[in-house]
């Protein structure tokens, strides 16, 4: 299901898709393809070959205007946010943070 996918990586020719619990699965679809079928109010593409979905522990400022974030379920390297996507992602989190923080 797609509440389970933690985040989709495209290494060389194959997209892998890896699950919450720490399992992965290959999948024979273009990544333009796959970004077409996800909620991009789950999901977020922080660059060409990677898509995360918002399971975010904590966000920090990175340098040159970009920041770096920890995900539940990823790898202890930090996810880095280009400059040109520090806005949607801004957004997103305003917007998350809007519908659940509601009295």
């Amino acid at each position: 299901m797609v509440k389970d996918i933690n985040h989709i990586v495209i290494c060389e020719t194959v997209v892998n898709i890896f699950i919450n619990d720490g399992t992965f699965t290959h999948i024979s679809l273009f990544m333009d393809e796959i970004k077409s079928h996800l909620n991009p109010d789950i999901f977020f593409c922080t660059s060409h070959p990677y898509i995360y979905s918002y399971r975010i522990l904590y966000i920090y400022n990175y340098f040159n205007g970009r920041l770096a974030l920890r995900l539940k379920g990823y790898n202890n390297d930090p996810v880095i946010i280009s400059r040109d996507k520090v806005s949607k992602l801004r957004a997103y989190i305003d917007n998350f943070l809007s519908h659940t923080l509601r009295v």
